[in-house]
């Protein structure tokens, strides 16, 4: 009950190469890699002009002017940032509207985004422990 994967790969006469025991899956979904300023920063900025984009008055938007109210954290396949704007919606009313991108590593396109709880892309985004198991019994075959 408190194993999640479980992997042996067989070599021959019963004797294996590797073993693999993973206690808890979400351990793949930890963002850990450190990240330059430098490169939280063209994040930041890249998602900004994404989510104004978005509102309905872009003029009126502000974003979090310091970096403790943003989320941005790196792991081997995606980038995530998660922040908030309050801007004026179409009846000129302040509201705050919360938002998740997420970016691959590798293209640095935006495989999934949330605005305001709404899914507004979604292009392949695959679970980090999925992507780990795929790669593990990719290479067992």
């Amino acid at each position: 009950e408190t194993i999640d994967d479980f992997w042996i790969n067989l070599i021959e006469n019963g004797t294996f190469g590797f073993l693999q025991v993973t206690y808890d899956m979400m351990y793949y979904e930890e963002w850990y890699l450190s990240m330059s300023d430098d490169e939280f920063n063209n994040y930041r900025y890249n998602t900004e002009n994404v989510v104004t984009q978005l509102l309905k008055a872009p003029g009126s938007a502000e974003f979090p002017w310091n970096n403790e109210d943003w989320t941005i954290a790196k792991n081997a396949f995606y980038v995530v940032v998660q922040s908030y704007v309050d801007a004026q919606n179409s009846f000129g009313a302040a509201v705050r509207s919360e938002f998740t991108f997420i970016y691959s590593t590798t293209t640095n396109e935006i495989v999934y985004a949330v605005f305001d709880g709404e899914v507004l892309v979604d292009n392949g985004y695959v679970p980090t422990a999925d992507l780990v198991s795929q790669s593990v019994s990719g290479n067992n075959s």
